[in-house]
């Protein structure tokens, strides 16, 4: 899955991959944080092994929301938008 926001000043890329581990940047080239991710019905978790969001938390929550991922608690992310998504529910 990726999901993306256009942002003033650069903006936001997050992937997630199939082995539970995503990364974080401006963009796809771009990576500040990675780190393993877990789904739980409409519930998004990111934790970080590496980086930190920018407000300096190691874990960071969304919703899934339509096409649409709705930052639990504000980092600066606030949302994104998925642009693909092939995560499999369980």
């Amino acid at each position: 899955m990726s999901a993306y926001r256009e942002a003033p000043f650069g903006g936001y890329w997050l992937g997630l991959y199939t082995d539970l581990t995503w990364e974080l940047g401006n963009t796809s080239r771009e990576i500040s944080a990675k780190g393993i991710y877990a789904v739980n019905n409409d519930t998004l978790e990111l934790t970080t092994v590496k980086g930190s969001y920018f407000n300096g938390d190691t874990i960071n929550t969304f919703i899934f929301e339509g096409k649409h991922l709705i930052e639990v608690k504000n980092t600066g992310i606030k949302g994104l938008e998925i642009e693909l998504n092939k995560l499999r529910k369980k």
